[in-house]
């Protein structure tokens, strides 16, 4: 009877242990497009630094995806 609760604790751990590892994974590609954006907004040279539009259009994506709305980046 014992045994049979660990191996669920076990493997419910397990899930969970692989669930949040997936929740990291996802945070910093998240955070990794954002970062992304926030240098190309402060390239050393104005006309080679991204553009408003383009900003929003990126960011706009980032948190699609963060909701899972619309298409994958």
């Amino acid at each position: 009877m014992g045994g049979k609760a660990s191996i669920q604790g076990a493997r419910g751990e397990a899930r969970s242990k692989k669930n949040l590892s997936q929740m990291n994974a996802n945070a910093e590609r998240f955070l990794l497009s954002i970062l992304e954006v926030g240098l190309a907004c402060s390239v050393e040279s104005p006309k080679d630094r991204m553009n408003v539009p383009e900003v929003i259009k990126e960011l706009v994506s980032v948190k699609n995806a963060l909701l899972g709305i619309g298409k994958p980046r």
